[in-house]
């Protein structure tokens, strides 16, 4: 039975709830905070980065997702129009709901955010381009990126629970379940692979996650049952295993590792992510075995600037992918 109802003007487009106090993102419309004390007569009691008609004010953001952890509001825009200068992170002060105050727009983020939580000191941004990116916004005037962990596909939701971010990985990655216990060094710890179709949010409640899977409706997984956190191509029986590149991110120098089952003819190359070829560290045949790959973008004619790149290896007629994220 519906007990109550707000209707925003524009749209509402994602929710999170505390206390007697809903906010809510509307996009181009900002946020809006409603206050349900009365949940028969739900009623907005401030507005902050919107518009709904006429021309934007100064600030404004288009507000994808929202999160709050403690008296912080936390919305990301990733940023929809690039002639638009308003991609980034906001941090509110929402101490007193009825007064947000905006305190800091961090812009230098790596994702193109579409979902977002806050557990502390850390907001956790799951990334269309295929990551989680973990903010430290233990100061919320000085927020600085610590970690960024590849993904296999669109990270379209992230929750946070215990030591776990849980992923929406869409298609290519299903349920994607990443170890935050180390927010500086989060790694893949297992994955339910596929999904029915294509995830797109996630929750929590114990130990079960639950996943909307688009057309495919709705599953519920029990992460005692997780899985390990390898992908099928690399399991025992695979001819070669690729691993991820060390460190990552990485600002002046990592490096590539891999193992050989036998001997083949090897390539290991670096794109940007429009495809264009950059590097290329090995071109040759191999013996089987263990290999680790130091490589400096300095030493390479061109400089490359901060973002994600791919490293491919090409193994006879097999070939693995990864992301990686140069971050100085």
């Amino acid at each position: 039975v519906c007990t109550g109802q707000y209707t925003a003007p524009y749209m509402t487009w994602h929710i999170t709830v505390d206390g007697h106090y809903a906010y809510i993102a509307c996009w181009w419309d900002g946020v809006r905070i409603i206050d349900f004390s009365d949940p028969s007569n739900p009623t907005c009691v401030a507005h902050v980065l919107g518009w709904y008609s006429g021309a934007p004010p100064e600030d404004y953001c288009y507000a994808e997702d929202v999160a709050k952890s403690g008296n912080y509001l936390y919305i990301i825009d990733y940023g929809p129009f690039p002639n638009d200068d308003t991609k980034g992170l906001y941090i509110v002060d929402v101490s007193n709901p009825q007064d947000p105050v905006v305190i800091y727009r961090y812009s230098d983020l790596q994702s193109e955010g579409y979902g977002i939580d806050a557990i502390g000191n850390y907001v956790y941004v799951a990334d269309k381009n295929g990551g989680l990116e973990v903010i430290d916004v233990s100061d919320p005037l000085n927020p600085a990126t610590t970690a960024y962990c590849p993904l296999p596909d669109v990270a379209y939701d992230v929750t946070v629970s215990g030591n776990y971010a849980y992923v929406a990985n869409y298609i290519l990655g299903g349920l994607q379940v990443v170890d935050v216990s180390d927010p500086s060094s989060p790694f893949i710890a297992g994955y339910y692979k596929r999904t029915g179709c294509f995830a797109m949010k996630a929750a929590t409640q114990g130990n079960l996650v639950y996943v909307a899977d688009g057309p495919a409706g709705f599953q519920v997984y029990n992460h005692i049952a997780l899985q390990p956190g390898i992908d099928d191509e690399y399991s025992e029986t695979s001819l070669s295993i690729l691993y991820q590149n060390s460190p990552n991110p990485f600002r002046y120098s990592t490096t590539f590792k891999f193992s050989l089952k036998e001997a083949s003819y090897v390539k290991l190359s670096v794109y940007n992510i429009r495809g264009q070829q950059l590097a290329t560290i090995v071109d040759e045949n191999m013996k089987p075995g263990y290999y680790e790959i130091p490589w400096s973008p300095a030493n390479e004619d061109h400089a490359l600037t901060n973002g994600i790149y791919y490293y491919k290896l090409e193994v006879g007629d097999k070939t693995f992918v990864k992301k990686m994220m140069l971050m100085r």
